[in-house]
């Protein structure tokens, strides 16, 4: 689509969005012919995903400098972060966090006469990927170490000192909570990308959902009065944030993880129900025998099947896991009756420290005792990826799965 007619389709569907929500399909009907016909993904649809000043809620999609135009946020400027000049996003900036991202937002003075163009970056601080907030020089002066009210006016941000952070109020607390029953992660949509289903009675929502949708349940709770720091009005409405996850309180959060990394599991290594669970059971092994337990031969056994095989060794790489340590699981759960997944996990070790010729003898020696000869290891004397299966089962590892392609990274809005 052309720059003038992208610039004219956003332009006509941020007047129709106004502060209100629309569907996709009521959105369609009121752009008329050729939107409310389309023909696969349209420029529509792009706009839509690609343009970070547009958000998804329940009920359809908002531009989001209109749903928070009037609105004032609280923000503490850290000491540190003040005095190189920054503001980090999370947690207090997240719901402004994609608007300042995609678009150009003018910082403005306590008369509205521009200051300059808001900035935002990713930067690695304290161990984590972290948005921050960057403006002209001198434009944190006298907010450093303190608090900072900021106000939506005009679509641009107008930031001073605070002496002390609001209350929340009775009308943002209820917002807020209808706004969380809204945007709970439990419809079909979500599940559709569940390799492992979540469990029953996990209810949390995730990002600026629940606050987005508490704007939208009653916008007058905060335009009336000012918005305190997001953890403080979780708080007060009985809710808990937690790695941009939201929650009620005492909600199970170890239940949620285990879900989580099995379900990372199924979709990452592209295996079923059943693949996920061996492959747990063998990494929670693992894990013990770092901490003085044993890996028994019957965890082994989760190595032959090839799939699970390759996807244990790229999940131990990608925990670290050292040649050394790998080496002495391996002799610690050592036995006469050895599995094939066992036996290749042995010499995937020898492989990695450059003992080649022993990595192949020892598979090999397996192949001979549990597997029919064309299974072994390849002419060129490559140790495999992973161990291929008794005669009759499928191939261990599918031939697009064996290359660089196999370790796949997907970019996702932060």
């Amino acid at each position: 689509m052309a720059r003038a007619t992208e610039s004219n389709l956003r332009d006509t569907v941020i007047d129709m969005l106004g502060g209100e929500v629309l569907s996709i399909s009521e959105l369609r009907s009121r752009l008329g012919a050729p939107w409310n016909r389309p023909v696969g993904r349209d420029d529509l649809d792009r706009l839509l995903q690609r343009d970070t000043s547009f958000t998804e809620v329940s009920g359809g999609f908002v531009f989001v400098p209109a749903l928070v135009e009037g609105t004032a946020w609280t923000v503490r400027v850290d000491a540190g972060d003040g005095a190189e000049g920054f503001v980090r996003m999370h947690p207090d900036l997240s719901p402004l966090g994609w608007w300042l991202i995609g678009d150009d937002v003018e910082l403005v003075d306590g008369d509205g006469r521009p200051l300059g163009v808001l900035e935002t970056d990713g930067w690695m601080l304290d161990g984590r990927d972290t948005d921050v907030v960057l403006g002209p020089d001198g434009w944190l002066d006298g907010l450093v170490a303190g608090w900072a009210r900021v106000e939506v006016v005009g679509g641009a941000l107008r930031w001073s000192p605070l002496d002390a952070p609001p209350e929340a109020t009775p009308a943002q607390i209820a917002a807020l909570r209808a706004g969380f029953e809204r945007a709970l992660r439990d419809d079909d949509i979500h599940r559709a990308f569940d390799v492992v289903p979540m469990p029953e009675g996990l209810r949390f929502a995730s990002g600026e959902g629940p606050i987005h949708e508490a704007l939208l349940v009653d916008r007058s709770a905060f335009r009336s009065d000012p918005i305190p720091p997001l953890g403080d009005l979780y708080a007060a409405a009985g809710l808990v944030e937690r790695n941009r996850l939201i929650a009620a309180d005492g909600f199970d959060w170890d239940a949620l993880h285990l879900w989580q990394t099995r379900n990372r599991l199924g979709i990452s290594h592209r295996l079923d129900l059943a693949q996920v669970d061996l492959l747990n059971s063998f990494l929670t092994a693992f894990d013990a025998s770092t901490a003085g337990s044993g890996v028994t031969a019957d965890v082994f056994g989760a190595l032959d099947d090839g799939e699970v095989a390759v996807a244990a060794w790229e999940e131990l790489g990608r925990r670290g896991a050292g040649t050394e340590a790998l080496a002495e699981v391996v002799r610690a759960s050592s036995s006469a009756e050895r599995s094939i997944g066992q036996a290749w996990l042995q010499a995937r070790v020898l492989d990695r420290s450059g003992e080649t010729a022993a990595a192949v003898d020892v598979l090999e020696a397996a192949v001979e005792g549990n597997l029919p000869a064309r299974s072994g290891p390849d002419r060129s004397g490559r140790v495999p990826r992973g161990p291929r299966r008794r005669a009759g089962c499928a191939a261990a590892a599918r031939p697009s799965r064996c290359g660089a392609g196999a370790r796949r990274r997907r970019r996702v809005r932060r």
